[in-house]
């Protein structure tokens, strides 16, 4: 597939997930969803007993339904067949996606001329595996379906791998770090074409899945809408948390926005210098780190850096070349080239 025309065929990146409430409520939130342009995610394992068909008739945008078993980290507690029967009305009312457990695959490999896509889905709540792309390709096999895999990362290589598992697909793909360490991925991940959506949630209500950024912030603070392969990411460091007022201010201002730029927080971080080589040297594109809170580096704590002075808060890579200076304000980095 031509990554150039993929935004044209999957025009809707952010995914709501529903997962609380009763019919009505999320019939008004499908509302919201449609109007921002947005895909509905219904959690029918975390919702009580609703009318599945009288939702998707009352919707108008996109749905993907999905009954997430508890061996998969999910809520629905029963027989398969049972965890079927939504999804198979689903898929006779034409909605967009549905999601299901790799268990599922044998129970609709045979469902032709439909034009619901299906998303198989791998989730581990403990660790991210090894060899990704195997992971990927083992989970949908010939089928031809888009797999989800959802990893608890315990370092920032678990991230770099996540995020190299989509810049590197050939087809488009869904994956995503897990938690406070991996909630870099659910932003950077949009940079790359074959990344088909990533999750969030409606504003004051409870995440379904650990590190989850409401779907306000991710439009409003880190224009997820806006985001593309030539997205300039600066990594803005913190060994404390960052106030999303700061990232709001420094990702709205007008010369960031005219010169397609996004600051990413990373944020109570330490052994920065290690994770910044990480990200050099990870083939990602991402080239400029900030250090925020009196954060500085010495010119001895990145190898091979370049610097003109002995200490420095800004570390970029140029033409393979690592570079380093100190400056007052991270608006400045935006001038940078």
């Amino acid at each position: 597939m031509d990554t150039l025309k993929i935004a044209d065929i999957y025009p809707n990146r952010l995914v709501v997930s529903l997962g609380s409430g009763t019919s009505s409520s999320i019939i008004d939130d499908l509302e919201i969803i449609t109007k921002i342009g947005a895909i509905a995610e219904i959690r029918l394992d975390l919702l009580p007993k609703i009318d599945i068909e009288n939702i998707i008739n009352n919707s108008k945008c996109e749905l993907i339904i999905t009954n997430r078993s508890i061996k998969h980290g999910g809520a629905f507690d029963g027989h398969i067949d049972d965890q079927l029967k939504p999804l198979l009305k689903a898929i006779e009312h034409d909605v967009s996606y549905i999601d299901i457990d790799p268990e599922i695959i044998p129970e609709v490999i045979n469902i032709k001329n439909t034009k619901t896509k299906i998303i198989v889905s791998y989730h581990n709540f403990t660790k991210t595996p090894g060899n990704l792309e195997d992971l990927r390709k083992n989970l949908i096999e010939n089928t031809g379906y888009i797999a989800k895999i959802a990893t608890m990362p315990n370092s920032h290589l678990d991230n770099i791998s996540i995020l190299n598992l989509i810049k590197n697909s050939q087809n488009p793909t869904i994956a995503i770090a897990m938690g406070n360490l991996g909630l870099i991925s659910r932003i950077i991940c949009l940079k790359y074409p074959m990344c088909l959506m990533t999750y969030t949630h409606m504003e004051n209500v409870k995440s379904v899945a650990p590190g989850q950024i409401s779907i306000n912030i991710m439009r409003d603070t880190y224009r997820a809408n806006s985001i593309n392969q030539n997205t300039r990411i600066i990594l803005m460091f913190s060994k404390n948390s960052i106030e999303n007022n700061i990232i709001t201010k420094l990702n709205t201002s007008p010369k960031t926005i005219e010169n397609n730029c996004l600051f990413v927080p990373v944020m109570n971080v330490n052994k920065t210098s290690e994770i910044i080589s990480h990200y050099i040297h990870s083939n990602l594109d991402l080239n400029d780190f900030y250090l925020l809170d009196e954060m500085n580096l010495s010119s001895s704590s990145i190898e091979g850096v370049k610097s003109s002075s002995d200490i420095f808060n800004y570390v970029k890579f140029r033409n393979n070349t690592i570079l380093a200076s100190s400056i007052n304000n991270p608006s400045e980095i935006i001038n940078e080239h």
